[in-house]
């Protein structure tokens, strides 16, 4: 490598990372120069600012106060009035946007990156109940049952009501079936017998609260009570400014591709330069700057030989991030892609085709049940095209099989 080249550490990264794919595979790494290189460390400027918020979220459920850390008022409206002054202290009280700077400094990155998020703040937050009597059963823990009306019975449905039915014996002739002529032993001839089933009561015990004439509040779960919980969670939503400046057309779109969000993972040293003058929010919830940050993102532009082909490749972040590489192990592979064409179709030996280190490296997916597409690009990110991925997937499955 030129002296040219070792001082610019990511274009030499690059070159390594690139020829490290040529290894094997049919092109000469030494094939992989670089032409001409542009590198220097952008320094990007951004703002953190933030907005109060106080949200609440509202529960209702059976019984008494559940959990600790409750605050438990005495009714309705005094919890109402307690959440309103709880959100108003917070929003009034500056004393949050100390709280929600260690917060978000505490992030990764130091909270590079964070828009639209939610900063929660526990120590902030409350959670007020009340217990009142129930509305549905009035304290009374029963409802009044639907299908005896409260009356605890219901008509018996074998006799109507009457206390007998039809004698079973004789059928309601009156005569016994065995002897004829003669009055049915069970009716004594009257036709009627006492109702086996309501014991001549003409009621029968409702089989839906079972006598009680009443069931359970399904409201209050048969507690008589009820509990309200109001949480109040307060905390800020973030809004992440980039001032971006004058930055070239492939930075721009490098960062665009990695994501301003995770700039701060590895690409960019971030720092947070200094708290920007706080201000008190105003009445519309204007956003308040509270933190200001550099990011020193390096980035280089080569022109670059590949073989016969040249192209413009860009690489942005200390992570080496590569865009514009040319699908250059195409051709590369192209003889042994063929090969494995014809392996597939049974006109020659898969180890014929099994040369370059990429198909190899494909075969070892295929067999372990790993051959995907997303696979094979954990391995080359760059520099195959995705149809050639596909033909080399689809050949070396036909191949095993053959």
């Amino acid at each position: 490598m030129s002296d040219t080249e070792s001082q610019n550490p990511l274009a030499e990264r690059a070159l390594q990372r690139l020829r490290k794919l040529a290894t094997g595979n049919g092109l000469e790494p030494a094939a992989i120069t670089v032409l001409e290189i542009q590198e220097q460390v952008f320094v990007l400027e951004a703002l953190m600012q933030v907005s109060p918020v106080c949200e609440t979220r509202s529960i209702t459920y059976a019984g008494s106060v559940r959990g600790k850390d409750r605050k438990v008022l005495r009714d309705t409206d005094t919890l109402n009035q307690e959440v309103a002054r709880h959100q108003r202290s917070f929003r009034e009280n500056p004393g949050w946007i100390s709280a929600v700077t260690e917060e978000i400094k505490s992030h990764e990155s130091r909270g590079w990156g964070l828009e639209d998020a939610k900063v929660t703040l526990p120590e902030k937050s409350g959670i007020y109940a009340v217990t009142e009597t129930c509305p549905s059963c009035q304290g009374r823990q029963m409802l009044t049952c639907m299908q005896c009306q409260g009356v605890g019975t219901v008509i018996c449905t074998q006799c109507q009501g009457q206390g007998r039915e039809m004698c079973y014996h004789c059928g309601g002739r009156g005569e016994d079936p065995h002897q004829p002529g003669q009055k049915c032993p069970t009716c004594n001839g009257t036709r009627y017998a006492p109702c086996r089933f309501c014991q001549t009561r003409g009621q029968l015990p409702c089989p839906t609260c079972q006598g009680q004439r009443g069931t359970q509040c399904s409201t209050c779960a048969g507690s008589g009570r009820i509990t309200q919980e109001v949480t109040v969670e307060c905390g800020a939503q973030t809004h992440f400014k980039l001032i971006a400046g004058n930055l070239p057309s492939g930075l721009r779109r490098g960062i665009e591709r990695i994501g301003i969000d995770k700039i701060g993972k590895g690409h960019a040293d971030i720092a947070v330069t200094k708290p920007a003058p706080a201000e008190e929010s105003a009445p519309d919830k204007t956003p308040i700057s509270i933190l200001a940050y550099r990011a020193a993102l390096p980035y280089a532009e080569m022109r670059m030989s590949f073989g016969s082909k040249k192209a413009i490749i860009s690489a942005v972040g200390k992570r080496c991030a590569l865009m514009g590489v040319p699908n250059f192990l195409d051709d590369a592979l192209a003889p042994g892609r063929e090969k494995l064409k014809q392996a597939a179709g049974g006109h020659g030996a898969l180890e014929s085709a099994l040369d370059l280190r990429a198909l190899r490296e494909i075969l070892a997916l295929s067999v372990s049940g790993r051959g995907t597409p997303e696979a094979v690009r954990k391995i080359y990110p760059f520099g195959l095209s995705n149809e050639a991925v596909s033909e080399i997937l689809t050949h070396t499955r036909l191949a095993i099989n053959k």
